[in-house]
C-alpha cells in the first residue's frame, strides 16, 4: 500500500526508487485516503536518515499509512537547520487536539545523561501524557524506549561500559505472541548504545512481555505491554545495512577507541550480505500496525 508525507522531503526520492508507492499527503489522491495516521517523534541528530528508515519500514504495511513528523520544543538541533524543521514538523503544541492511530518516539542524543537531568524530559513527561489519551498504539525505540519503560514502570538506565555496537541474535521467550508473526526462530537486531537497563528488572515486569531476548550485554531487546499496546524497542532495528559502518569511522576518526562493530563485517572487513534484520524489521513493523493499532 502506499506511504504517505510531504513529499518535498528527501525521503520521497530515495523510497520511490525503490519501487514503494509513494503519494504526497496534501495531494488530491490523499483526500480520497482513508489512511491510517502515525505521528514520528523524531529525536535524532541526522533527521532526513532517520526519515527515510522509518517511512520505507512503515512501507511495508498492507494498509495507506501517512506519516507527520513531530520534534521538541525545548531542544534546538544542531545537526538540522531551523528553516528544514519549521517546514517539514510540528510539535507537542500544535498536536495538544490531534489523535493519532501510532507513535513512534526514535533514540536521542542523551543516552549519557540522567533522565531528570536532560533538559527536555518535562516535554518528554508531557510527550507521554498526551499520547496516553491521544494516541491508539506506541512505539519506542533505543533512547525512547529507556524513557519509556523508565516513565511508565520506574525501570532507570545505567551505562554499560563499551559502547554496545553490532548485529545480535535473539531468541524468542514468547513465540506465539502475535507481534512475532512470520518472524523466525532466532531474530536479529542491530544495536548502536553505550546504557541499558537492568536485564531482570525488565524480565521481571509483570505488565511487560518480553519478545526477543539476548544473553550477555545484549538482554531483551524486544517487549511490549499489550495493555497498553505499546512497543520497545533498545535498539535501532530500522538502521539500513551501512549505519554502523559509518558511526565507526565517525567514532574511530574522533580519537575514540572503539570496537569493531560485532557480528557485522565479514572476513574481508565488508559488510556482512546476509542482513536478516532488515526484513525482519519490515515484518515487525506490520505486524505492530496490524496487530495493535488496527486489530
Amino acid at each position: 500500500m502506499s506511504i504517505m508525507f510531504d513529499t518535498r522531503l528527501e525521503a520521497a526520492k530515495v523510497l520511490a526508487s525503490e519501487g514503494i508507492e509513494v503519494v504526497d499527503k496534501f495531494s488530491e489522491k490523499a483526500k480520497k485516503l482513508n489512511p491510517i495516521k502515525i505521528c514520528i517523534f523524531n529525536l535524532l541528530p541526522e533527521k532526513p536518515a532517520a526519515e527515510t528508515q522509518w517511512l520505507r519500514g512503515l512501507s511495508f504495511s498492507e494498509y495507506d499509512i501517512e506519516v507527520t513528523f513531530a520534534m521538541l520544543e525545548s531542544h534546538k538541533p544542531t545537526h538540522t537547520s531551523q528553516e528544514y524543521l519549521d517546514t517539514f514538523y510540528t510539535n507537542l503544541t500544535k498536536l495538544q487536539n490531534e489523535f493519532y492511530d501510532g507513535l513512534i518516539i526514535t533514540g536521542a542524543d542523551a543516552e549519557k545523561y540522567e533522565f531528570e537531568k536532560v533538559k527536555y524530559w518535562p516535554e518528554m513527561e508531557k510527550i507521554f501524557a498526551w499520547a496516553d489519551t491521544h494516541v491508539k498504539s506506541c512505539y519506542f525505540s533505543c533512547w525512547g524506549c529507556m524513557a519509556a519503560l523508565y516513565h511508565y514502570y520506574g525501570i532507570d538506565k545505567h551505562l554499560i561500559g563499551p559502547k554496545l555496537s553490532g548485529i545480535y541474535a535473539h531468541t524468542k521467550p514468547n513465540p506465539e505472541h502475535i507481534l512475532l508473526t512470520n518472524q523466525p526462530a532466532t531474530i536479529y537486531v542491530p544495536h548502536s548504545r553505550i546504557s541499558g537497563y537492568d536485564h531482570e528488572e525488565l524480565r521481571n515486569c509483570k505488565e511487560v512481555t518480553v519478545l526477543a531476548d539476548a544473553d550477555g550485554r545484549v538482554g531483551p531487546t524486544l517487549s511490549c505491554c499489550d495493555a497498553k499496546k505499546h512497543v520497545y524497542v533498545i535498539a535501532h532495528w530500522e538502521y539500513e545495512p551501512e549505519v554502523l559502518q559509518s558511526q565507526y569511522i565517525r567514532d574511530t576518526s574522533k580519537g575514540f577507541d572503539m570496537q569493531k562493530p560485532e557480528n557485522y563485517f565479514d572476513e574481508n572487513d565488508n559488510i556482512r550480505q546476509d542482513q536478516d534484520w532488515i526484513s525482519q524489521f519490515h515484518t515487525m513493523m506490520a505486524n505492530w500496525v496490524r496487530y495493535y493499532i488496527v486489530g
